[in-house]
């Protein structure tokens, strides 16, 4: 589990351009152990704890800090010594199980740090402990921009939000449009960019030792009558499903037609059909693009977003980015909602395409994809309920038996389930 995001600043190890390299620890994970009123011997299952936090955490990358401290009974010099021998105790196990002596520090307290007000015994054993915190080495580089408008020289500010793994964090331009922000090196990151009067902006950046950006212009596209964005938002292939990785995306989309309430917008659908003739409006490939369009009027809708001001609108293969698309990225992004500014009369007056049975472009077929312990409740949602049962009192057997449920389809565990082979 991990505790904290903690950045300890150590030392600037080099600098790239506008770049500098910064060597980090974030928390990882930590461990408490209690000891008996002047001892230092720990408990059969606290050495079992501490040998699987070393087993965990063999990597070069993570390091191990020690505290250890005591009640206020004894003098200072005695409880001093008592605190590190309990240290030392805890030091020993973690080099019987192969971590170096030069990943352990350690810190002996004595009675200086009382966690607790010793007014009972209770309170009083809460002060004989020993903390063993795992640090990861990380490095960050700090990566500064600034905001344009699109074709324009121009001072404009915002709002920067950044994500990566479990990280949300955000932070405002200076008066010039300018950011600094510390990324960590070789990871994805996304970062989205909201500007009162322009679109949202979002790229993934991947930043490693030799990376070079020396204050990078991001050029934002103002919200103007005919303006449009390609968003990133895309779908499941042949269907009108968001994949989880847009969600980000469109939560932005919202929040910024929130801000920007004057501004109208029509929702593009788009498929990927490449190497084809257009599709005919009443196909049902026509309908799919219709019906990637309602999806994202439907979710801006639920986010606020008042329905008048949106335009649902399909395009079926007419304008794809990629028209021979030869690869699965190209493929991927023919499939896709872009945003255009139009005038509030047209959001108004002309109603959205239409398209029957919209639910048919929702439904995949749940027996085919892989278990996924996070989304199984998504992915039998529409499933009858023997079948849901079945299913997970499957899992449950799996587990007992140290198989792994994620390697195999739904359908393969409900066949498990009833014995057909």
């Amino acid at each position: 589990m991990r505790y904290a995001i903690t950045l300890i600043f150590l030392f600037i190890t080099c600098f790239l351009s506008a770049q500098s390299l910064i060597d980090s620890l974030i928390i990882e994970d930590e461990l408490l152990v209690y000891y008996d009123s002047d001892s230092f011997t720990l408990s059969t299952e606290d050495v079992e704890r501490i040998e699987s936090f070393a087993v965990r955490f063999q990597e070069p990358i993570y390091r191990f800090k020690l505290d250890a401290h005591t009640d206020s009974d004894g003098s200072d010099e005695y409880n001093f010594m008592l605190s590190r021998k309990r240290c030392n105790t805890i030091k020993k196990i973690l080099i019987t199980n192969n971590i170096p002596v030069d990943r352990i520090t350690y810190s002996s307290h004595g009675e200086k740090l009382l966690l607790k007000a010793e007014t009972d015994k209770a309170q009083k054993a809460k002060n004989r402990r020993a903390t063993l915190r795992i640090y990861k080495s990380r490095e960050f580089i700090s990566f500064k921009g600034s905001l344009a408008p699109k074709d324009k020289f121009k001072k404009i500010t915002g709002d920067i939000y950044v994500s990566y793994e479990d990280v949300n964090d955000s932070i405002k331009t200076d008066p010039d449009g300018v950011f600094k922000v510390m990324l960590p090196a070789n990871t994805e990151v996304e970062v989205n960019i909201l500007s009162k009067g322009y679109f949202p902006f979002k790229k993934n950046i991947f930043l490693s030792r030799d990376s070079h950006a020396e204050n990078l212009k991001i050029n934002l596209t103002k919200y103007d009558i005919d303006n449009s964005i390609s968003t990133t938002i895309q779908f499941v292939g042949d269907k009108s499903i968001v994949l989880d990785q847009s969600f980000n995306e469109l939560e932005f989309l919202g929040k910024s037609l929130i801000v920007n309430d004057k501004v109208c917008v029509e929702l593009e659908g788009h498929i990927n059909r490449p190497n084809q003739k257009t599709v005919s409006k009443n196909s049902r490939d026509h309908g799919l693009s219709i019906a990637r369009a309602i999806e994202i009027f439907l979710y801006l809708v639920d986010q606020s977003v008042p329905p008048d001001r949106l335009l649902a609108r399909g395009y079926g293969n007419s304008k794809m980015l990629y028209p021979k698309a030869n690869s699965a990225e190209q493929q991927s992004a023919n499939r896709r909602v872009e945003v255009k500014v139009i005038s509030c009369d047209s959001t108004r007056l002309i109603k959205n395409d239409f398209v029957k049975n919209l639910d048919g472009f929702r439904k995949i077929d749940f027996l085919k994809l892989y278990y996924d312990s996070t989304k199984v409740d998504r992915h039998l949602e529409h499933a009858p309920e023997k079948v849901k049962t079945d299913i997970k009192k499957e899992v449950v057997l799996m587990l007992e038996d140290n198989t792994d449920p994620t390697n195999f389809t739904y359908m393969q565990i409900l066949q498990f389930s009833r014995n057909i082979n």
